[in-house]
């Protein structure tokens, strides 16, 4: 689309810039399956082709995206129950920055990052790190209330049934 390309020209023309990151912070409550939630994930992956993308330019210099057919997760998760309140609140924060300085490479890294915090055994931070190539704020909703559903499907050891996803190419 002409937005990709306009963001894929800025990206490779200022390479330091965070203007097109996207951080979103979830607090979530409650007994965490950790093995459903990076399940269910890799489910989103592998379902929607904009999160397998790649972005390269083909031998004429022309952005050219890539839809892969597999991608891992990017999933990181970290104890820091151990720590008081306060203290986990500033090592979130401290993450927060650092992650979001770390810029993608938009020709070889999976384009959505997944790092989960355990603060004690009913409460966890769930920060999803995105490039906005891939998806924007709607999109966003789209898949939170899909990860929703599948991460309650594996827990509930029931199939994850969704309706076909759009196919990317559509767009």
């Amino acid at each position: 689309s002409p937005l990709q390309e306009g963001i894929y020209f800025h990206s490779k023309l200022e390479r330091d810039s965070s203007a097109y990151m996207e951080q979103l912070r979830l607090n979530l409550v409650g007994d965490l399956d950790e093995i459903a939630l990076r399940k269910a994930i890799a489910i989103l992956i592998q379902r929607h082709d904009a999160l397998r993308t790649a972005f390269v330019d083909d031998k004429n210099g022309r952005p050219l995206q890539v839809v892969l057919k597999n991608r891992g997760v990017d999933f990181q998760q970290l104890d820091i129950s151990d720590l008081s309140p306060a203290n986990q609140e500033e090592v979130i924060a401290a993450f927060l920055a650092k992650d979001y300085a770390h810029k993608f490479d938009l020709s070889t890294d999976l384009l959505i990052r997944v790092t989960l915090f355990k603060k004690d055994s009913f409460n966890c931070c769930l920060i999803l790190t995105h490039y906005h190539i891939i998806m924007d704020g709607f999109c966003s909703r789209i898949i939170m209330d899909e990860l929703r559903y599948a991460y309650q499907c594996l827990v509930d050891k029931v199939d994850v049934r969704l309706p076909p996803a759009p196919q990317y190419a559509e767009y």
